[in-house]
């Protein structure tokens, strides 16, 4: 009674059945990586961190004004080509963060209140706090700072050896 009768045909769909994918992990992984390397080396761009955020925050706003025109379920962000270029563009600010400056406080503010309104993935709010803690400006995140309780840490994919 309660046992499952497990003939061959049950088992060889269960042993060949394909896993799913997570299509963001690999390319999430690479942007991680890309994003340490670009940061280790010496030649930074004068003003880098300036022209990510600001491409960054042209995009969020762009997803806010589209994000009223879409039912994604979990939120516009929870798309794979959405959540990749959003990621893609946070890792382009991370990589130029050294280079911070006081004024970047104020376009994380805006960003965060973007993503406040989209409801934005977890791993993208947790990413821009990082971010934003990287720039010392950890505030400017308070739109989002409490809207999951467990961040994870900015690079979560890579090695802790490869800080």
């Amino acid at each position: 009674p309660g046992e499952e009768v497990v003939g061959d045909g049950v088992m060889a769909r269960r042993l060949f059945e394909k896993e799913c994918d997570n299509f963001q992990a690999e390319e999430v992984l690479l942007l991680q990586l890309a994003a340490v390397h670009c940061r280790s080396k010496a030649q930074q761009t004068p003003g880098g961190v300036q022209t990510a955020l600001g491409r960054l925050k042209e995009w969020v706003q762009g997803l806010v004004r589209r994000g009223e025109d879409t039912c994604w379920a979990g939120g516009v962000t929870c798309r794979m080509d959405i959540f990749l270029r959003t990621y893609r563009l946070l890792m382009a600010v991370y990589s130029h963060a050294p280079n911070g400056e006081a004024s970047s406080a104020e376009v994380v503010r805006e960003i965060a209140a973007g993503f406040a309104t989209l409801n934005a993935h977890a791993v993208l709010c947790s990413s821009l706090c990082a971010v934003a803690a990287e720039l010392c400006c950890p505030e400017a995140c308070e739109a989002v700072a409490n809207v999951h309780l467990k961040r994870l840490p900015l690079l979560f994919l890579t090695s802790s050896g490869a800080t």
